[in-house]
């Protein structure tokens, strides 16, 4: 809304006009009122736009009231926040209709427009009559933008009152001009006399009615003197105005003072403190009796029992005299405002106070004071209630509470900003509730299924449902925004797992994969490596997806194929594939199809650096497999029958050669079959043809490779499908996130830089050897702690199995007869993990026993149960306070978090000489016996002499 004042009003407030060419104001536009000593006026604001005000005298000349004119003339115009205008008028103010001074007329002008011009403007007229009878001897009235005091004109009896201002005003009164009404103003620096048609010019008005000497002065004028009295700011004008004629000097005190403020707020009630006693209105406190004090609310003089209703108090003591009023009381209102982008809301209350008193000088004053109070700025943390229930797979969200002046215009989802009375196009449905304290939230209803809500896979089965929402609101009629972003998740276990089922045939693997109901957020993975449609073509991947399955067909000589358990008649081929979600790092679930072939002539290239070869010599008559020998004439195969030989060796063993080519590093060695010649002292025949067979490793330097074990998929659900079919079908299973990723490992020495392969288990050692050990924890944070609480060796795989023997004791090591263990630290720069507490190394001796030597264990297993700490949250004297601390032994508190096993792995322990036949040892469970061969030579050799010899005597005869 906007007060128009200009000189176009101005010049239209002089043009008379008569009172029929005006209209009564419509129904609802106005409310007015006589209020003690006061018209009041209050225009509704849903009727404005542009307006403004004037007063008309008693022939119906029109006053617009700007602000200096209503300031000097006792009016006081105020617009509240939502656009209503108030109009408070004295009945002592100018052009009021006065009769006798009991009754008063007012005429007030409205012209509301559309336009700022107020060239088309509606025109419509208001008058107001109010009593008021009978006067008291001095009224003070203190407006929000003047102060006004009237004093009854009759003469007063003669006393002795020497200490007043108006007897100081006498000699000033002595001096001047006859028959004309002058000021003196009592400043500290002197007294300052003033012509009535001067003071005008600096504001004041000084008018007299039938009995009244009324002064009206502006807050701001220079002869206004601030002072405190008992703790509350005063503005304060002392002056003395008087009449002389030749006979006469009458002299009358104007002096009029009021607070400025007294205000002081607390987050639940509002404090008005006005001085019960003013020195300039009063000088005697000794002489001061009270008559009443009242108080009034909004145009309303209250009693006692509406003030108690609405838990108001009204107090006063020798000083002051103090209103409390709660915030949020009956007689005001809340607004809201914005703030720095924040939500809140200020209450506004026009008070009144009235204090009638007596004192030695004055017979009776009545002070009034209207006090409108607006409270500071109170943020308003906004509410969000989840009344979603998961069930109905609706989110339900509330978003409150604000008061009636708020309006939500949109709500951002993700990139799109959609308008309220769009939302339903988009499958949202809100709506606004109406509360009992005359505020409001908003709900919003959106199905989980909605295109908008994100999803995110959690668990195996769960996953999460999230809405993500900007609220964009305003506040009228200021139009200011602010925003409020919720984010709500929902759980729900409505997850479809995939499945797989497993099959080979006579070259291929298969896995057909059902991705259940979430096919789009999951990718395939072959370790590190999507399958992609590209990957798959280059790599003679079959892939057939059909909406719901995916079947992958892989040949067992592709890439990413894993070769183990390999021998002279058969190999099994394993297919590792992990389905990865799309959205959620670290949720995988994990399947294998794994197949027996029969070995045919091939070579298989492991990247540990071992390679294995099949020869197959069937083509080739009378040749023994079992002669055949590597490039260094000393390698012979591990396994042989009439048609073929199986070679194991490591790419720097038996006369392998090795070279660099391009980007690859390239192995190289021979399969052949060494010529026989007979006789052997004078050969001239040879008898076996020569079998050569190059074979050769490419492995590509810099290359990252991923390596699967066989003995790593034991722990995973495997269900076997009849013997026949020689296949499994396999189900891999996601690690629950509160299982420990623990890792063993077993080091060649104490310098933990090398570590025994999986392809060197078991671990060969001596009674007189060492064993050094590390256990590591992955997928944890820095805050946790990995610490060894038990280690112990039993004599088979299972760790419940007897007898067994104690190595670590919680969390320290033993000192047994045959096995000694000692912890070593681990450094800070150590390349094996990024964080060193992480690792735990320690080293077990072993110690060949004086006595009893018969029944030494041979083939033992160890084991280890950990505990993870989380290192915020140490206790004292905690099992968490470090690895064999002293006065923690045996001592678990709330911060031991985790506690888990884990298998250190097999060892065989020699007490003898070492000999060839433990050289050989690799993913076996027993050593391989060699007597049986070296019988079988021998008898070959036998034979073959005799044969020879057999020969020589048929040449002789």
């Amino acid at each position: 809304m906007s007060i128009i004042f200009g000189v176009t009003l101005i010049l239209m407030g002089f043009v008379s006009s008569t009172w029929m060419e005006l209209l009564s104001p419509p129904p609802g536009l106005l409310q007015s009122g006589c209020y003690d000593r006061l018209f009041w006026m209050r225009l509704n604001g849903s009727f404005l736009h542009f307006w403004s005000l004037g007063v008309a005298d008693s022939v119906g000349k029109i006053y617009p009231l700007a602000p200096l004119f209503a300031t000097e003339c006792g009016y006081t115009i105020s617009e509240d926040p939502f656009g209503n205008v108030d109009l408070r008028a004295s009945v002592m103010a100018c052009l009021v209709e006065n009769q006798g001074d009991e009754m008063f007329t007012l005429t007030v002008q409205i012209q509301i427009s559309a336009t700022s011009d107020m060239t088309v403007a509606q025109t419509y007229q208001h008058t107001m009559k109010c009593s008021y009878y009978p006067w008291m001897t001095r009224e003070i009235l203190c407006e929000k933008n003047y102060m006004e005091v009237s004093v009854q004109r009759i003469i007063p009896g003669i006393e002795d009152d020497y200490h007043e201002d108006w007897i100081a005003a006498i000699p000033s009164a002595q001096e001047a001009e006859s028959a004309i009404w002058q000021v003196v103003f009592h400043l500290l620096e002197g007294m300052k006399t003033m012509m009535v048609n001067e003071t005008t010019e600096l504001g004041y008005r000084i008018d007299t009615t039938v009995a009244r000497l009324v002064l009206r002065a502006p807050y701001n004028t220079t002869e206004v003197e601030l002072m405190m009295i008992h703790g509350v700011s005063v503005s304060s004008i002392r002056s003395t105005t008087f009449y002389k004629q030749k006979w006469l000097i009458f002299l009358i005190d104007t002096a009029v003072a009021c607070p400025v403020d007294g205000t002081t707020f607390t987050q639940n009630a509002i404090t008005w403190t006005i001085p019960r006693a003013i020195p300039p209105l009063s000088l005697e406190i000794e002489k001061f009796f009270d008559n009443s004090i009242i108080l009034g609310v909004n145009n309303t003089i209250l009693d006692q029992t509406t003030i108690t209703k609405r838990h108001y108090t009204l107090e006063y003591n020798d000083t002051n005299i103090v209103a409390t009023i709660p915030v949020g009381a009956e007689g005001g209102y809340y607004k809201s405002y914005v703030s720095e982008g924040q939500y809140g809301i200020k209450y506004y209350i026009d008070l009144m106070m009235q204090h009638q008193w007596k004192d030695d000088t004055w017979e009776l004053t009545k002070y009034t004071v209207i006090h409108p109070v607006v409270t500071p700025f109170m943020p308003q943390p906004l509410i969000v209630i989840n009344n979603t229930i998961p069930e109905t797979r609706v989110f339900n969200v509330t978003l409150g509470y604000f008061l009636q002046d708020v309006d939500l215009i949109t709500v951002t989802i993700g990139m799109k900003i959609v308008t309220v009375d769009q939302v339903d196009k988009i499958g949202f449905r809100i709506y606004e509730i109406a509360l009992p304290n005359n505020t409001k939230a908003y709900i919003l209803e959106v199905p989980f299924d909605n295109i908008h809500i994100q999803q995110k896979h959690v668990h195996s089965d769960t996953r999460q449902y999230i809405i993500d929402v900007i609220y964009t609101l305003t506040v009228l009629p200021e139009n200011d925004t602010f925003i409020k972003h919720i984010q709500i998740i929902h759980e729900v276990q409505d997850i479809v797992i995939p499945k797989a089922v497993a099959s080979c045939d006579a070259k291929n693997l298969y896995l057909l994969v059902n991705y259940g109901n979430l096919k789009a957020y999951w990718l395939p993975f072959i370790g590190n490596t999507l399958i992609t449609p590209k990957f798959a073509d280059e790599n003679s991947y079959a892939l057939i997806d059909n909406g719901t399955h995916i079947l992958f067909g892989i040949p067992h000589t592709a890439a990413g194929v894993i070769t183990e358990e390999l021998n002279l008649y058969s190999f099994k081929a394993r297919f590792n594939l992990t389905l990865k979600s799309k959205n959620t790092p670290g949720i995988e679930i994990n399947f294998f199809v794994s197949c027996k072939f029969p070995t045919v002539e091939f070579i298989v290239c492991f990247p540990n650096g071992t390679m294995a070869v099949v020869a197959v010599v069937e083509t080739v008559p009378d040749l023994d497999p079992g002669k055949m020998v590597l490039k260094d004439g000393k390698c012979h195969p591990q396994e042989f029958d009439q048609d073929k030989a199986f070679f194991r060796f490591n790419v720097d063993s038996c006369g392998t050669t090795h070279m660099i080519k391009g980007n690859y590093l390239i192995y190289e060695n021979e399969v052949s079959y060494p010529r026989e010649l007979i006789p052997v002292d004078s050969p001239v025949i040879t008898r076996d043809p020569e079998y050569r067979l190059t074979v050769s490793c490419h492995y590509q330097i810099n290359e990252t490779l991923v390596v699967g074990f066989a003995r790593d998929y034991k722990k995973s659900l495997i269900v076997s499908a009849p013997a026949a079919t020689d296949w499994y079908i396999v189900r891999g299973r996601k690690q629950p996130r509160w299982t420990l990723n623990l890792h063993s490992r077993i080091y060649k020495n104490a310098s933990y830089l090398d570590f025994y392969r999986e392809d060197e288990y078991p671990v060969v050692k001596y009674w007189t050897d060492s064993l050094y050990f590390e256990v590591e924890l992955s997928d944890q944070g820095p805050q946790t702690e990995l610490l060894l609480d038990r280690c112990w060796i039993t004599e088979s795989p299972d760790h419940h199995s007897l007898p067994e023997r104690i190595i670590i004791q919680n969390g320290c090591g033993t000192k047994e007869e045959m096995f000694m263990t000692v912890f070593h630290p681990v450094s800070n720069n150590n390349e094996m993990s990024q964080y060193p507490h992480h690792l735990k190394r320690f080293e077990v001796e072993l110690k060949m026993p004086t006595i009893n030597q018969t029944n030494l264990p041979k083939k033992v297993y160890f084991h280890c149960s950990t505990v993870m700490c989380n290192t915020k949250q140490q206790v004292a004297n905690s099992f968490c306070n470090g690895q064999c601390t002293p006065g923690t032994i045996g001592k678990k508190t709330g911060s031991d978090l985790f506690q888990s096993y884990v298998p250190l792995g097999e060892v065989w322990i020699l007490s003898g000489e070492t000999t060839e036949k433990f050289k050989g040892i690799k993913h076996s469970e027993e050593v391989q016996v060699y007597w049986p061969w070296l019988l079988g030579s021998c008898v070959m050799l036998i034979l073959v002499a005799a044969v020879i010899m057999l020969q020589r005597i048929q040449v002789s005869h």
